[in-house]
């Protein structure tokens, strides 16, 4: 899993600077498949979502808000070459982390 970034959308693969965006059933897949990496759901506002499907993915994730994201992978031992997929309402707000993270040194975002 290099270089990929998440928010889910229902088509798949779009390729927006370094990263990906993973479209929901990739990334279904990828947690079933559970490969080792960080999954973090940066909503400005997460709440519980109606669809069952969605929030049995968004369980697995570790909610962060965005503007702590960076100090968090750093206290939490982070190494630079852990996978990161970051969950947001439409992408724009994970496409920013991630440039963040990745210009903070991270190399699979």
């Amino acid at each position: 899993m290099e270089n990929k970034q998440s928010t889910c959308e229902k088509d798949g693969d779009v390729m927006s600077g370094t990263h990906f965006t993973l479209g929901l059933y990739q990334l279904e897949n990828l947690i079933m498949a559970r490969p080792s990496f960080r999954f973090f759901d940066i909503r400005m506002h997460p709440q519980i979502v109606s669809i069952a499907r969605v929030q049995a993915i968004l369980a697995q994730a570790t909610v962060v808000p965005k503007s702590q994201l960076l100090s968090h992978l750093k206290n939490c031992d982070a190494r630079r070459e852990d996978p990161i997929v970051l969950f947001c309402e439409d992408g724009r707000l994970s496409s920013t982390a991630a440039s963040e993270i990745e210009a903070a040194g991270f190399t699979q975002v």
